[in-house]
């Protein structure tokens, strides 16, 4: 009866030790996945000074000129595109390729604003499979 004791005993730990040993290795090859991209903030604003938006809204008078949208990420894992699409009554207006390099980035564009282009117009943000990340909308005025 003592051996038998004995036997269980030294199986147990043999199999503990393997299976402490195997999850160690699983874990050793495992290869994490960085965070994704991720978009933290998206403005539509009159402009942009010194990477900050300035003066967000979302009705614009058409005289102001031009509208601006900015964007900011965090975490960027990896160097990467992003867009801009602009969109004025539904209909495609500009499209504006952006490149991020990590650790973070920020980033706008902009559209100039001509006579005629008073009425609805948004800005999808999309990754570079066209994704649509964020969309915002607002409306220029005479």
């Amino acid at each position: 009866m003592r051996m038998r004791i004995i036997a269980y005993f030294i199986l147990a730990v043999i199999g503990t030790t393997a299976l402490v040993a195997s999850t160690g290795a699983e874990s050793a090859d495992a290869t994490v996945d960085p965070a994704p991209l991720t978009l933290v903030q998206a403005i539509v604003c009159e402009q942009v000074e010194n990477l900050a938006p300035k003066n967000p809204a979302v009705v614009f008078p058409l005289d102001l000129g031009e509208v601006a949208c900015f964007t900011a990420f965090d975490p960027v894992p990896e160097e990467t595109l992003i867009y801009h699409q602009w969109y004025f009554r539904d209909e495609p207006s500009a499209r504006v390729r952006l490149r991020l390099r990590p650790p973070r980035w920020s980033s706008f564009s902009r559209i100039q604003l001509r006579p005629g282009d008073a009425g609805p117009w948004r800005v999808e943000i999309t990754d570079a499979d066209g994704k649509i990340m964020a969309l915002r909308r607002f409306s220029v005025v005479e």
